[in-house]
C-alpha cells in the first residue's frame, strides 16, 4: 500500500472509530491514499459504496434510488458519481 503508518496515520484512525461511535455513519479518511478507511461503506451491512483512491472515486456503489445495492439501506447523499474510473492496474497496492 502506498500509505505510510506514521503517527499521523494513526490519529486519522482513531478519529474515525470514535467517529462511528457517536453515531457519524460515512467517516473517511482523506489523504492516505491506499488506506481502507478512504472508502464509504453501508452503515448498516458494511458493503463498500463509494471506492476511492487519492482525490479519485474508482468505484461508486450507490443505486439511482440512493439505496445500498446490498441491503437496500438509503444513502443520504446529494450528488451522484459523474467522474471517470482509474483502471484497477493504476492502483499501487
Amino acid at each position: 500500500l502506498m500509505f505510510k503508518w506514521d503517527e499521523r496515520v494513526r490519529n486519522y484512525m482513531v478519529s474515525e472509530v470514535l467517529g462511528k461511535e457517536e453515531g457519524l455513519n460515512y467517516v473517511y479518511i482523506g489523504n492516505v491514499p491506499g488506506h481502507p478507511y478512504e472508502n464509504t461503506y453501508c452503515p448498516r451491512c458494511g458493503a463498500l459504496l463509494i471506492k476511492r483512491y487519492s482525490f479519485d472515486v474508482v468505484s461508486y456503489h450507490i443505486t439511482a434510488e440512493n439505496k445500498c445495492p446490498e441491503c437496500g439501506q438509503c444513502i443520504p447523499i446529494c450528488s451522484k458519481f459523474g467522474g471517470i474510473k482509474i483502471p484497477q492496474d493504476n492502483i499501487v497496492e
